[in-house]
């Protein structure tokens, strides 16, 4: 290692927390692995790794406590702590048992869908509800199964919490989505005992809030569930004479906000917070900040490590020294597999022994809460420019001001224009749990765009056929939640859509969740834009000629084509007819849909034919390239809203502004 390193990391080690914990930390190894047990791995093999990099303590996953006895003798071989690695929330071990039995066990999103039979972002997200009494025995009673197992020292529970309604900003990009907000389809604890439970504590129905999400009380009785359950495991556990401790998100104040889990409050010998920064901002000031906040945040009785990923195998090194300033008494690695090389093991033994022979001289570091100042964090700044850089294809930047261009929930924008290209940049900073915890930086004012994939089928398709078709192909959905006219209109009902192809149709999916769904208009090319209604405006020639595609919830149509600023002419009934429709609303009558009191969640499903689009000469729409915006509005619902997908810059609500389209990209 050289000396530099040394240097720095002494330093760090000296500005290291004492955590207040039970017994003295020396009570606990100083570096561990989380690792997933296989009966086919060559366990005995890796406990020789991490005797080899100085790695005294492993945390071993597995479903199946016969595991656990098979892996002991092992593990003690190498002298090395076992603590069983229990997935206890998420019953991805046991779930098709527990779907076959017990499917009203798992959690509920805000849409009413329950994840028995939705997928939340991956198949095996199969969590389940801890308000319920048998949840919380189930879970007991795999603790004392794990518990009873010779060997095993301690229990750290992971995935106990709910679905993330927030995932680390760089996981948007792999899943297509943007979460600056909580949205209905990831937002869960919605199960009806959950719900009858806050109601029998505090009087009302959270569904029946304008924003259930802004509820604090709702969010901290959902937290509080997962507390209480968690707290039930530690006394099992303790009662074995066994440690318990767990690894949750990166500190208290983020997990609670991204998925509702209020670790501080659990009764834990030792925690390790999966604090990974490449799933948020990329740089080690987010392990510093984490670990300051977690030294603040956790129970007194806890003592606190850093759970770091070995990513860039250089890159570990400065986030142990991060984690160690910040006040933690060890690491937990994922994984010990990734130390590949002779050479960074190496390096990572010299580590360890330098930081165990003097970890008796650690001091209390000297911040007491994460700097919020976004522009104090150099290593994120000098990304964020280095980014600048490449979209302004410059090697040299002169920047001016940053000047704060809106600013809502956990996420603040910020403009700033480079003198030397003319090129002005939105640069985005989360700060999740008053944590920097995620960046991006795009040109300003840009237009979205979406390559709409095409799906091959043989004949006509019918709207019906168009949700099962979408997520056959992985679709991904997109969000109408640009609120240009917030002041004035600021309820923000959940809306998303996903579009696709054949050739010869386009294919709309809508999906809404909202107070006081209504429709009074009841044949097409009425009034839909007073009702519950979603707008798909595109114009085929990319210029100022477009159609406007307007549908309430009940699948009436008004359609209309013309330029911008001119008498648009409104298509004729019979070829309008040749939209399909389908929806939770849609029948075949002409009745009006009353006003649905509370929240509802609707599903809206178009089938429009190249016919539609005459006097654009479309004939197919294979390669073509077009602009197009989608809206969300109901003038006369009980909360009037105006929602885009691309940004409206307009001082008062009009869609009817194609400078304002975003591009679609046919395949």
């Amino acid at each position: 290692m050289r000396r530099d390193i040394f240097i720095i990391f002494i330093f760090a080690i000296l500005l290291g927390a004492v955590s207040c914990s039970r017994k003295a930390a020396d009570d606990y190894p100083m570096f561990w692995s989380w690792l997933t047990y296989s009966p086919t791995m060559n366990l005995d093999s890796v406990c020789q790794v991490m005797n080899d990099v100085g790695i005294d303590g492993v945390i071993l996953e597995s479903g199946n406590p016969d595991d656990y006895r098979k892996a002991a003798p092992i593990v003690k071989k190498h002298n090395l702590k076992m603590y069983a690695w229990y997935i206890s929330m998420n019953a991805e071990h046991d779930a098709d048992s527990l779907i076959a039995h017990h499917p009203d066990w798992f959690s509920v999103n805000r849409e009413g869908r329950s994840l028995a039979d939705t997928m939340a972002y991956v198949g095996y997200y199969k969590f389940l509800c801890p308000a319920l009494p048998e949840v919380r025995e189930y879970l007991c009673n795999k603790a004392k199964a794990i518990c009873k197992v010779d060997g095993v020292d301690g229990v750290s529970i992971d995935y106990h919490r709910f679905v993330d309604v927030v995932l680390p900003t760089t996981l948007w990009p792999k899943y297509g989505i943007v979460q600056d907000r909580d949205y209905a389809e990831w937002d869960f604890g919605y199960h009806p005992a959950m719900i009858e439970k806050f109601k029998n504590e505090y009087g009302y129905d959270p569904r029946d809030e304008d924003d259930p999400t802004a509820d604090e009380k709702w969010r901290q009785f959902r937290c509080d569930q997962i507390t209480e359950a968690a707290n039930m495991i530690a006394d099992v556990v303790h009662s074995y004479g066994k440690k318990m401790a767990a690894s949750p998100f990166p500190t208290p104040k983020m997990s609670s906000r991204m998925v509702r889990q209020d670790w501080g409050k659990w009764k834990l010998d030792i925690v390790f917070p999966m604090v990974y920064q490449d799933f948020y901002t990329g740089d080690p000031s987010f392990v510093y900040d984490c670990t300051v906040e977690n030294n603040r945040d956790k129970n007194p009785m806890t003592t606190l490590y850093c759970g770091l990923m070995v990513g860039k195998e250089d890159g570990i090194f400065k986030q142990m020294d991060a984690a160690f300033a910040g006040g933690a008494k060890g690491i937990a690695l994922f994984t010990v597999n990734s130390l590949h090389s002779p050479e960074v093991r190496a390096r990572f033994k010299e580590y360890t022994d330098s930081v165990k022979s003097i970890k008796d001289k650690a001091a209390s570091p000297k911040a007491m809460a994460a700097d919020t100042n976004v522009f104090a964090h150099e290593g994120v700044m000098n990304m964020a420019q280095e980014k600048m850089r490449a979209i302004a294809g410059t090697t040299e930047l002169s920047l001016g001001d940053y000047k704060l261009k809106n600013s809502y929930d956990a996420t603040r924008i910020y403009q700033v224009t480079d003198k030397t290209s003319g090129k002005s940049f939105d640069v985005t900073f989360y700060l999740y749990g008053d944590v920097l915890s995620g960046w991006d930086v795009v040109l300003s004012d840009r237009c979205d765009s979406i390559e709409v994939k095409k799906i091959n089928v043989a004949g006509n398709v019918s709207a019906s056929e168009v949700p099962s078709l979408m997520s056959s192909k992985h679709i991904p959905f997109n969000r109408i939640s640009c609120q240009g006219w917030a002041k004035d209109y600021p309820y923000r009902p959940d809306v998303a859509f996903r579009i696709a192809h054949t050739g010869n149709s386009i294919l709309l999916e809508y999906k809404v969740t909202e107070k006081g769904t209504m429709a009074a208009a009841v044949e097409d090319n009425g009034k839909v834009w007073n009702d519950s209604c979603v707008e798909f405006f595109v114009s085929p020639t990319c210029d100022d000629a477009y159609y406007n595609f307007e549908s309430n919830c009940t699948g009436h149509v008004l359609a209309e084509y013309g330029k911008k600023g001119t008498s648009r002419k409104t298509l004729p009934l019979n070829r309008i007819a040749a939209i399909s429709r389908y929806g939770d609303y849609v029948t075949s009558g002409n009745k009006p849909l009353e006003v649905q009191q509370g929240t509802h969640t609707w599903e809206l499903c178009l089938v429009i034919p190249a016919e539609m689009f005459k006097e654009s000469g479309v004939r197919a729409f294979d390669g073509a390239r077009m602009t197009a915006n989608f809206y969300k509005c109901g003038d006369k619902m009980e909360k009037p809203h105006y929602l885009s997908w691309n940004p409206v810059n307009n001082e008062t609500p009009s869609f009817h502004l194609p400078e304002y389209f975003g591009v679609l990209n046919f395949e």
